[in-house]
């Protein structure tokens, strides 16, 4: 760094304030190469110009490439942890330990507003009332997922375009799907459908094994044998898939449990998915950036972007080391 650089950024750290805040150092290109949080903005930048601050090759390395910075003053650390990972994800950083391709992340899409849902895949979260299950980073899990769900629990997976048509197509006649283009099930029924399968991928089947049951009582109360023979069949379904979900912990919380595996620079992250006490699946995550990162900042690093894009986030989270940033483990 040139020395008149070096008195520019000197005299500019002299009006940072000392708020919280997010701040970012650009290199000569001007690319952003560090984007970072602070509780006392001033402080924080400051370390970084003291000589001798760097106590990773990797740190060293960033200081040095530092041609400026700039900052934003945010109201509280919540807000600016929140801006921080939305910053993270724009200019993926160079220096930053980043989720590894994220934006290929796949989410199980449920528009539970509509009057006949279609179950499908979507690539973004977006704010359109529709329930959403994921990220996933593994697509043929998802879809194995899905494709056993379907089994128990018909539904759409059709384009618009094609239900529209009104005639009922494969999956119909395979109990793929309930027939909602020819209005064979109710739009009450369908909806009630969805929100079992909701309940599913939540990992509540127990709750979907009480209303199964209710209506396979009330079928054969009714005399309506066929039905109540339907049910029963996906009652046997369902409890077959939950005997082989193993049991971890007596209780009812929710809860994730994160390990890691480090090789060198490599590190792969695996989140494994704990609903009422059992494990209802599991998903990896590669990491970019982490070099020679502690536990500390690959684990906040990772939390920080993971839940910020996951759709259920549970009442507790297992890490398998210190994290330090009190808000983010709020």
């Amino acid at each position: 760094m040139a020395t008149q650089q070096e008195e520019a950024i000197r005299q500019r750290l002299r009006a940072v304030p000392d708020e919280p805040g997010v701040y970012l150092f650009r290199d000569g290109r001007a690319q952003v190469i560090y984007v970072g949080k602070a509780l006392r903005l001033r402080d924080r930048l400051r370390q970084y110009f003291t000589p001798g601050y760097a106590q990773t090759a990797r740190v060293d390395e960033m200081v040095r490439r530092i041609y400026d910075f700039e900052f934003v003053q945010c109201a509280n650390e919540v807000e600016a942890l929140v801006l921080e990972c939305n910053l993270i994800k724009n200019y993926r950083p160079r220096f930053n330990i980043r989720l590894k391709d994220d934006k290929n992340y796949l989410y199980l899409k449920l528009p539970v507003t509509e009057q006949y849902p279609r179950v499908h895949y979507s690539r973004r979260v977006q704010n359109d009332g529709a329930l959403y299950f994921g990220p996933y980073t593994s697509a043929q899990s998802l879809r194995g997922t899905v494709k056993s769900i379907r089994q128990l629990l018909p539904f759409r997976t059709c384009s618009d375009e094609i239900f529209k048509q009104g005639k009922v197509c494969l999956d119909f006649h395979i109990r793929r799907c309930p027939g909602p283009c020819e209005k064979r099930i109710s739009p009450d029924d369908y909806k009630a459908r969805i929100r079992e399968v909701a309940l599913f991928m939540e990992g509540r089947s127990d709750v979907v094994v009480r209303q199964l049951e209710g209506r396979m009582g009330s079928a054969a109360d009714h005399l309506d044998f066929e039905n109540a023979a339907r049910y029963r069949d996906q009652l046997q379904s369902i409890e077959r898939i939950a005997d082989r979900q193993k049991v971890l912990v007596h209780g009812r919380d929710d809860e994730d449990l994160i390990a890691y595996a480090r090789k060198g620079n490599d590190v792969f992250v695996e989140v494994a998915y704990v609903r009422q006490g059992k494990m209802v699946g599991h998903d990896g995550h590669p990491l970019d950036g982490a070099g020679d990162a502690g536990e500390s900042e690959l684990l906040r690093s990772f939390l920080l972007q993971y839940y910020t894009s996951a759709t259920h986030v549970p009442r507790s989270v297992i890490v398998p080391g210190p994290v330090d940033d009190p808000d983010l483990m709020r």
